[in-house]
């Protein structure tokens, strides 16, 4: 299996899809979908680019600033080498945490201070994924990522419905049309699907049972709040 490292540019890009994919969907992809008027102008603008070696570039004036509410600053926000499973809704615990304000319960995260500070502490070992997001097409998912493994399913969009629905869509019962499963360990990029390997069955039918309890853990059979109800503040 190819590493992405080896194609430079779209041709290379382009040969490899054509080895791989199925000749009539290479094909309807590669004719433009319909539309040459789409596929030429594509085609253009690709013609102006390659994509760069992996190597350093220009790295004599190196700068770790970063920008925080229009504040330049020196040095990123914060870092660790910690290889622990963190996400997007860990920032706002971990702020609060900080500035010695209260957690609220309906907060999902967890406060990444220990972790930033190297303090042993009982961390998660899986992270549960979703997409509710509907507009511009995007497909509604949802998975689970391990350190080595991640699961993707994804659902017919035409079964979206309004948003507190298709939060609890798959807990009454919808099935995926589509899934996933990446060995991160060997295979980073996420190029091979392993959903289809009898050898990973087990793998896959214990990240289908960890999906569903994170589903309800996360999403759950109440009505969707969307606010937060501790007020009291020092």
């Amino acid at each position: 299996m190819s590493s992405l490292e080896n194609y430079l540019n779209i041709h290379d890009l382009r040969r490899a899809a054509k080895r791989r994919a199925h000749r009539m969907v290479f094909d309807y992809i590669d004719g433009g979908a319909d539309d040459e008027v789409t596929l030429g102008r594509n085609t253009n603008a690709f013609n102006d680019y390659d994509l760069p070696f992996k190597v350093l570039v220009g790295a004599d004036d190196i700068d770790m600033s970063t920008t925080l509410l229009g504040e330049k600053i020196d040095v990123p926000f914060f870092a660790s080498s910690s290889d622990a499973l963190v996400a997007l809704v860990d920032i706002a615990p971990t702020l609060l945490e900080l500035v010695g304000v209260p957690v609220p319960r309906e907060v999902q995260g967890k406060s990444l201070e220990p972790l930033m500070r190297g303090t042993e502490t009982k961390w998660r070992d899986a992270l549960f994924l979703e997409n509710n997001m509907t507009i511009q097409n995007y497909p509604r998912i949802e998975g689970v990522r391990t350190q080595r493994w991640k699961y993707v399913r994804c659902f017919d969009r035409a079964k979206d419905q309004d948003y507190e629905d298709m939060l609890l869509a798959s807990i009454n019962g919808e099935q995926p049309v589509y899934e996933e499963l990446f060995d991160l360990k060997n295979d980073p990029a996420e190029i091979q699907n392993l959903v289809s390997d009898p050898a990973r069955g087990e793998i896959l039918e214990s990240l289908r049972a960890r999906n569903a309890v994170l589903v309800k853990q996360f999403r759950g059979q109440d009505p969707l709040k969307t606010y937060i109800e501790t007020t009291t503040y020092e």
